[in-house]
């Protein structure tokens, strides 16, 4: 009877370390896969005179807007933004206002769910593609922005906890930001146009398919 308790008990531990080690496996390889349509975006160094051009263009036709006092609106192209995020120490002289330490290769795609935006980040070794559905909206005084899905590689991660962890670096940067009920963060529709340093914010914002539809105005 022992010795039958003894075979039983090692089969159920054999049973469970196997059903780790397939959870481990499984959640690994989900980890380390890309997402679909992540793709590691180069400069393109034919097109990147072009870019600079239609970059510097935008900049000082919202700038002469502005400073006219009168709404601008304009699209970007999920094409033109990889490649000006590819090229963004070749674009301007100034330091990116945004960096996080340890993310490479950015990449931006417009879909009906969002704007997803997907870096690669080493973690011992093992390159892992981290991802986050964004949704955003205008409110009034205030951008509404909704953390639909993270993820890294194709395994999810809780949006709550992730959204608690953008608060942080939100506030330590003196923006103004408050979590909804629902469990979004609302920001001030309310900046410094850093060309002529204008005041201004978001007066539309539509996201289609490939394109992200913008009107820029004065301070309402």
């Amino acid at each position: 009877m022992i010795a039958r308790r003894r075979r039983r008990l090692r089969r159920y531990a054999a049973a469970a370390a196997g059903a780790l080690l397939l959870a481990v496996i499984v959640g690994g390889s989900a980890g380390t896969c890309r997402p679909a349509g992540y793709e590691r975006v180069a400069i393109d160094h034919i097109r990147l005179p072009q870019d600079r051009n239609d970059f510097v263009n935008l900049v000082d036709r919202i700038g002469d807007a502005l400073h006219r006092g009168e709404a601008i609106d304009f699209e970007l192209s999920e094409d033109q933004l990889n490649r000006w995020i590819a090229a963004r120490d070749e674009l301007s002289p100034e330091p990116a206002p945004v960096r996080i330490e340890g993310l490479r290769y950015p990449h931006v795609r417009i879909t009906p769910e969002g704007v997803v935006l997907a870096a690669t980040r080493e973690t011992a070794g093992i390159p892992l593609v981290i991802s986050a559905t964004i949704q955003v909206r205008v409110e009034g005084d205030a951008l509404v922005w909704g953390l639909r899905r993270v993820a890294i590689g194709r395994l999810p991660l809780p949006t709550a906890s992730v959204a608690e962890q953008l608060l942080r670096p939100l506030m330590a940067r003196g923006v103004a930001t408050q979590r909804t009920s629902s469990g979004e963060i609302r920001t001030s529709n309310r900046f410094v146009w850093p060309n002529g340093r204008i005041d201004a914010c978001v007066q539309a914002l539509t996201i289609r398919p490939g394109v992200i539809s913008v009107r820029l105005g004065g301070r309402r």
